[in-house]
């Protein structure tokens, strides 16, 4: 099985020494629970490599990785704004732009 990973692109900023890259961790190994959930196959110790958790549990694993990238994209942004990679016009209007994307404001 495949899996996805996230990656941060457009690398700037550095404002905080790029521990976002945490949040976008979190989200990969949530997204790695949902994906491999239902995996019979065992691993390396012979332990079924998917947890089995219940569908409403992988529905609330989706909504924490939809809220954990709504929080990297706004720290994305602020982390550009306050190294100086940005304005604060530049700031807004691609922070609107970013989640309006997302579909998380309209």
């Amino acid at each position: 099985m495949t899996v996805a990973r996230t990656s941060v692109l457009n690398r700037t900023g550095g404002y905080f020494d790029y521990r976002q890259d945490t949040i976008n961790y979190l989200i990969n190994e949530i997204e790695h629970l949902i994906l491999t959930n239902d995996d019979d196959s065992e691993d390396e110790w012979g332990s079924r490599l998917g947890r089995g958790f219940e569908k409403e549990t992988t529905d609330e694993f989706r909504e924490a990785v939809k809220y954990l990238r709504t929080a990297l994209t706004y720290v994305n942004r602020v982390d550009r704004l306050a190294s100086r990679n940005e304005s604060e016009e530049t700031f807004l209007r691609e922070l609107a732009k970013d989640l309006s994307k997302m579909g998380a404001r309209t």
